[in-house]
């Protein structure tokens, strides 16, 4: 199945013309696109944070007054509450996952989307792209117990299963082995560009947008690579690939070394659930 294509007069990308091998080579484009929706791709991670902490105020003051006349009702009131917001996480995440391939794939056709136009579209595809996320998962794992390096083949294979999910509306199976033809003889430059969100994590100023810069050059690369296999050619592998890879691999245990919550571990109050009231 052919992908949608965009209305007439809108770019199919905001990117240069031809596929990059050049991971580096796609941050500007990238960022550029972004620019056109990010107040609609951030808006709902604010809101959420909005009313977490909202009711997380409430439920500390509802908890405290349960736990003044009862320890069991305690008890039984902060599982379900727990359970609760596992449940609401969940959902947030079905329902973002979607939400941001779409975002993405907008700015590569240079396309500005509300939250409600982007929003209206995220059920229909919110369950396959669980799915396919699902199954990638299953296959990276399957591919490290294997032999470890069919895991990252793997990981590469699959990278681009939710884009063609909501994209070309095809289900998890088809969006895989779609995605497994157009990365074929592209795995080094996959990771490549895979590796750009964790360099960019290690740079303080940008690093709050890395995953988001990441992402959108996903999908224009996407793109390209829907080109590319239109023409049959190969391009060479740019060595920019082989030192991306190995900046990522320096810059991960980096960013988790300085962390916040790693240099200065939050403190968790403890509890006497069986102390009588």
């Amino acid at each position: 199945m052919e992908p949608t294509t965009p209305a007439p007069g809108i770019p199919v990308s905001t990117t240069p013309s031809g596929f990059m091998s050049n991971p580096f080579a796609y941050i500007a484009p990238a960022w550029k696109a972004l620019l056109l929706n990010l107040w609609t791709l951030i808006k709902p991670g604010l809101a959420a944070v909005g009313i977490f902490a909202v009711l997380g105020i409430i439920t500390a003051v509802g908890l405290a007054a349960v736990r003044g006349s009862s320890q069991a009702g305690f008890n039984i009131s902060l599982f379900v509450l727990g359970a609760l917001a596992v449940l609401a996480v969940i959902a947030l995440v079905i329902l973002f996952i979607p939400y941001t391939i779409i975002i993405y794939l907008a700015g590569q056709r240079g396309q500005k989307l509300t939250f409600k136009e982007a929003f209206k579209e995220c059920p229909k595809y919110s369950w396959r792209v669980l799915g396919g996320a699902l199954l990638t998962g299953l296959a990276v794992i399957g591919g490290f117990i294997l032999i470890i390096v069919p895991g990252f083949i793997f990981a590469a294979w699959f990278s681009l299963t939710s884009y063609i999910i909501v994209n070309e509306n095809l289900g998890v199976v088809e969006a895989m082995k779609r995605s497994k033809a157009l990365i074929k003889g592209h795995v080094v430059e996959t990771w490549g560009l895979i590796s750009i969100g964790s360099i960019l994590g290690a740079i303080p100023i940008v690093n709050f947008v890395a995953g988001l810069i990441s992402g959108q050059a996903v999908a224009a690369r996407y793109f390209h690579l829907i080109e590319l296999q239109k023409t049959g050619e190969k391009p060479p592998v740019h060595w920019a690939n082989y030192l991306a890879i190995v900046l990522a691999i320096v810059a991960i245990p980096l960013n988790a070394l300085t962390h916040p919550t790693v240099k200065n571990p939050p403190t968790t109050p403890s509890y006497n659930f069986n102390q009588s009231q």
